[in-house]
């Protein structure tokens, strides 16, 4: 099966909730947003940031996506990066950041960057592909 990535539209925002739900049920997540929050997050992504959310589909079907933000044309952030669960480990993550590194890096971005928490799969994922802790930055969070 061929993944195909392309532009997020806003008739892709249920079938996107349901795919963020899915794949945040589990551990270290365990559903830490409902479907309200999930809607919300995408709709502001794709109002905010049109050019820059993709969903990935196999064979008609969407089974990924990611959104992402830019700054200054210097740095991009992936927000959300999610896989429908049944669809793991079959080379629709891979697609997506290929596509999206791919992207950025011909647009001549100096920087593509996200959030992982260390205990989930996806930290490995990402390490795998390249990406690494800076030694000099470090997330900072205030708990509001």
């Amino acid at each position: 099966m061929s993944v195909r990535i392309r532009a997020a539209r806003e008739t892709d925002v249920t079938v996107c909730v349901a795919i963020y739900l899915a794949a945040y049920q589990a551990a270290p997540y365990n559903a830490c947003w409902d479907d309200a929050t999930a809607e919300r997050i995408i709709h502001e992504m794709m109002r905010v940031h049109p050019d820059d959310c993709f969903v990935a589909e196999l064979e008609g079907q969407v089974v990924g996506f990611v959104l992402c933000s830019t700054l200054a044309a210097m740095r991009a952030m992936i927000e959300e990066f999610a896989v429908a669960p049944e669809y793991q480990g079959q080379g629709v993550g891979e697609a997506m950041l290929k596509h999206v590194v791919g992207r950025y890096r011909r647009e001549g971005f100096r920087v593509l960057e996200l959030i992982a928490n260390r205990r989930a799969p996806a930290w490995e994922f990402y390490r795998k592909r390249g990406f690494r802790e800076p030694d000099d930055y470090r997330l900072m969070s205030l708990d509001l």
